[in-house]
């Protein structure tokens, strides 16, 4: 991929990318509609500001595009996240939501980041399930009582779900593990190419013990990948 900003290709972010989204492309290379036709401070036009933006000045207070990773969790504590603390805790330096036959949530339950919104992007986390079902929830909308509806990358410790794109409250499974799967406008899901059977790619996945999920959101395209495989897609 391209640096952010680098519209023209050229290995450099500088004033000929902001002329290259201008012109559609004067300098050979065409511009990169990925980047939302330059709009890099999200005002709605492609302008110099946007040069600024990318470049990191960050003087018009919006927030340049991220090329780096950014931690969401202090190792500590929740500050930043909200939750109902009957089950989500910090222990030993990882953040732990656990139930219990005397204490079991009457409905899904969820940890929520407050750190803002985000558009396209890349979440890594490291998670270990001992039993039961669980997720990571994204693009999604709060509701009462911890409870969310949106897109989720499911886990679950008998790895029957695990890796698999599910919609919360919504459309429920929308991509099985191993499947490349399109909707059209109408919600009407096609699954469009295999990435693997599901027991092939379920031998990628620890049990009883830490794996990576990766989550890559860019637009309407969705991928799931646990310890660098890729589990499910949804375009």
């Amino acid at each position: 991929l391209a640096a952010p900003g680098d519209t023209n290709l050229d290995g450099v972010v500088n004033v000929y990318d902001l002329i290259n989204i201008n012109t559609g492309g004067q300098y050979g290379k065409a511009s990169d509609a990925g980047w939302s036709a330059g709009d890099f401070n999200y005002d709605g036009r492609a302008n110099v500001f946007d040069l600024v933006s990318v470049t990191g000045a960050d003087v018009y207070g919006k927030p340049a595009y991220r090329t780096e990773f950014r931690s969401l969790f202090d190792g500590n504590t929740l500050a930043g996240w909200t939750g109902d603390t009957n089950y989500w805790s910090v222990v030993d330096g990882a953040i732990v939501g656990q139930s219990t036959a005397e204490n079991l949530p009457v409905a899904n339950t969820f940890l929520r980041w407050d750190g803002g919104e985000v558009r396209d992007f890349e979440l890594k986390v490291e998670y270990r399930i001992d039993s039961g079902n669980s997720g990571i929830q994204f693009r999604s909308s709060s509701l009462t009582d911890f409870r969310v509806a949106g897109y989720q990358a499911d886990i679950d410790a008998a790895l029957t779900y695990s890796g698999f794109v599910y919609d919360e409250l919504g459309r429920g499974i929308l991509a099985r593990r191993g499947e490349s799967v399109s909707i059209s406008e109408n919600g009407t899901k096609t699954v469009t190419g295999s990435l693997g059977t599901s027991s092939e790619l379920a031998a990628a996945v620890r049990t009883n013990d830490w794996n990576e999920y990766r989550i890559v959101a860019r637009g309407t395209e969705i991928e799931h990948y646990i310890n660098g495989v890729l589990m499910s897609r949804v375009t």
